[in-house]
């Protein structure tokens, strides 16, 4: 792999999104106010199975939009389709604004293959976006608009995991960390180092800063912080100091 097939693949990828796209409007927003980035830029680099393409808006009003345009396709689906149900079909919503996980995203499938998720939880430029992300390799985009092509080679190569310190989530870092252990990255002890104190600073004094810490970054993330704590596997003293409950 290198970095023009790389950047070839993902062009690909982003044009039959795009393609499927059949509403001019939803088109045009995708277009101009939505850029990929995550996790399918160093599954590709490595020849691994791409688990999703997540697409940000830069601002919330996009977002908003998004999913405006979405329920008024789901209105009236056989005379105002707004996608190629054959090539990006919308997965798991009956409706974008009656349930939780458009809190987080709007998925769909592209070719019954790939997951493509439109985050609506999180909005910003890339820089702002990706500046909240774990780990450095996680930071690569490509901004639709502009083709813009952003990628950390060196890191992606050498499999090394580089905490950003800057991450608005440490606690789901850790529990990523296993996951690409197991995939054969490699972590310095300073960057776990770095990742505990991120911890420590945190306020973990309420339950809604709980489910945010543990569960934030998947589309299940309010039903699986609950489980995480209804499990114990928040200890007694943890559970004790959620004295504020914030939903």
């Amino acid at each position: 792999m290198n970095y023009q097939v790389l950047q070839n693949r993902i062009e690909r990828v982003v044009n039959k999104i795009l393609s499927s796209i059949v509403d001019p409007d939803l088109k045009k927003l995708v277009e101009e106010k939505a850029f990929l980035t995550g996790g399918c830029f160093k599954a590709i680099w490595h020849g691994e199975k791409v688990n999703d393409y997540d697409f940000y808006f830069m601002d919330r009003e996009s977002a908003d939009k998004f999913k405006e345009l979405i329920t008024k396709g789901l209105e009236k689906p056989e005379t105002t389709p707004f996608t190629n149900q054959d090539q990006l079909k919308l997965f798991g919503f009956n409706s974008p604004f009656n349930t939780s996980k458009s809190e987080f995203a709007i998925t769909f499938m592209l070719e019954e293959e790939f997951k493509v998720q439109f985050i609506t939880k999180y909005v910003g430029t890339p820089e702002v976006v990706t500046g909240r992300f774990d780990f450095l390799h996680t930071q690569n985009y490509y901004v639709l608009k502009h083709s813009v092509f952003k990628v950390n080679y060196p890191v992606l190569q050498a499999k090394e995991l580089v905490f950003n310190e800057k991450a608005t989530h440490p606690v789901h870092a850790l529990k990523r960390l296993k996951k690409f252990l197991a995939q054969g990255w490699t972590i310095e002890d300073s960057e776990i180092i770095k990742m505990a104190e991120a911890i420590n600073k945190l306020d973990m004094d309420t339950f809604g800063n709980w489910k945010e810490q543990t569960a934030a970054m998947y589309s299940d993330y309010q039903q699986n912080g609950i489980v995480i704590f209804n499990n114990n596997i928040a200890t007694e003293k943890t559970k004790q100091n959620l004295i504020k409950w914030v939903d």
